[in-house]
């Protein structure tokens, strides 16, 4: 009986993809991401707009990690313009941090978007980033002397 399941007529016999899908070019995608900074005596803050996946990392992760120059004690990246992010854009995340925290570096996220908070947390990663609710949690307290975390 199973064997005659497989000698079906198509499509349950055959693969579903057709000569003419073989045929077709990659689609490409323009990636829509952007990110804009501002640099403070007390921090830096990196605001992602857009995606965060795996077309836009590329420029996004050299961008990130040019940030962490000598002098930075405070990396906030805002995450409340960030419409998507898949596991590409958490491996940018996961290393920026790792990265900064070499350098003596502190990295908050701040203000995720729901549905980027829920990925964050099913992946485990809040327990190991830093998450602020909003870019004002993420911020400094004023007057203080350092970081107080």
């Amino acid at each position: 009986m199973w064997t005659s399941l497989l000698a079906c007529s198509p499509p349950y016999g055959r693969d579903l993809m057709t000569a003419v899908d073989a045929t077709r070019e990659p689609v490409r995608v323009a990636a829509q991401a952007s990110l804009s900074v501002l640099s403070r005596p007390d921090c830096t803050i990196a605001s992602l707009e857009g995606e965060l996946d795996i077309a836009t990392v590329p420029e996004l992760r050299e961008r990130l990690l040019g940030l962490l120059g000598p002098g930075v004690r405070l990396l906030i990246i805002d995450l409340s313009g960030l419409s998507f992010c898949d596991v590409a854009g958490l491996a940018v995340l996961i290393g920026t941090q790792r990265r900064a925290t070499a350098r003596g570096i502190v990295v908050r996220l701040a203000a995720p978007r729901p549905q980027v908070l829920k990925l964050l947390r099913i992946t485990g990663l809040d327990h190991r980033l830093t998450i602020c609710a909003t870019l004002a949690d993420a911020l400094p307290s004023p007057g203080a002397p350092g970081l107080v975390l």
